[in-house]
């Protein structure tokens, strides 16, 4: 009777919840019934790898990653974030978000896994529609600054952001593009109300540490960041965070001849 409400619980969660063991297959001990809207399988077919395995639903591409990742968040005694494509019972590529930490006994071994998976798909659908978008802002940026042209950039940038936040319900969207002497300049942002954003001086303060926009921009691949209170993300950044009212991000960089020139930074609650 003690167990009713956490196995309500487990049922009704959106997405996975798990426990598995911490070896090569991903051996399930203990997976909730999102399961099967997530990837067409029932808990029965995974656990104890019954039919198979977690890691055989895994994309081959992603395999080595997640075991990377979660190896060393494990010697750090530090949870993990993971953003992963799985492949589902009718071979439909689904992306996931997984965050997850392990359970140690008394001794300091790894006994389990412990964590939640969803379902990110359709967000990374907008994010690729993003992409696109960008990259004909940046080809705009190309050509005004290479012809000289009277091209009203800022004005054209200002109406992407706001589009952005109109169109994705994030709270802010801003676009920047970097200079060698002064950082990244601010070219248009867009904030949900209209208020001002703090963060957008911020951009230029100095030891400020690396934003995610930055991080993007070295990276030179997108940066999503699902709890802006966690991780590796600078204090500084995080109280910005907390004042603006956002909890995830997403920073994309502008790609122009295989370098990374600016970013597109949105920011949701």
């Amino acid at each position: 009777e003690s167990q009713r409400p956490s196995s309500t619980l487990m049922a009704n969660l959106p997405g996975i919840a798990y426990r598995c063991a911490h070896d090569g297959d991903w051996t399930m001990q203990l997976i909730s019934q999102g399961c099967l809207a997530l990837t067409g399988y029932t808990p029965q077919q995974l656990v104890g790898n019954a039919e198979l395995s977690f890691n055989e639903i895994i994309h081959p591409d992603d395999r080595k990653m997640i075991w990377d990742e979660i190896q060393t968040s494990l010697a750090k005694r530090q949870s993990y974030q993971l953003t992963y494509r799985i492949i589902t019972v009718t071979g439909e590529a689904r992306w996931v978000w997984e965050q997850g930490q392990g359970v140690f006994n008394e001794k300091g071994e790894v006994e389990a896994l412990e964590g939640l998976i969803t379902d990110i798909s359709d967000r990374k659908a907008a994010e690729a529609q993003a992409q696109r978008q960008l990259e004909t802002i940046t080809a705009l940026y190309e050509a005004a600054t290479s012809l000289a042209s009277d091209l009203d950039l800022a004005g054209l940038a200002q109406q992407v952001t706001r589009r952005f936040v109109e169109t994705f319900g994030v709270k802010l969207a801003r676009l920047g593009f970097e200079d060698a002497r002064e950082g990244l300049i601010p070219l248009a942002y867009f904030h949900l109300g209209g208020t001002k954003d703090a963060q957008v001086e911020l951009w230029r303060k100095p030891g400020f540490g690396e934003t995610p926009s930055a991080r993007s921009r070295r990276l030179a691949e997108p940066v999503v960041i699902e709890d802006l209170q966690a991780g590796d993300v600078p204090e500084n950044w995080r109280q910005a965070a907390r004042e603006g009212g956002y909890t995830t991000s997403a920073s994309i960089p502008l790609i122009s001849r295989g370098r990374a020139v600016g970013s597109m930074s949105l920011y949701s609650d």
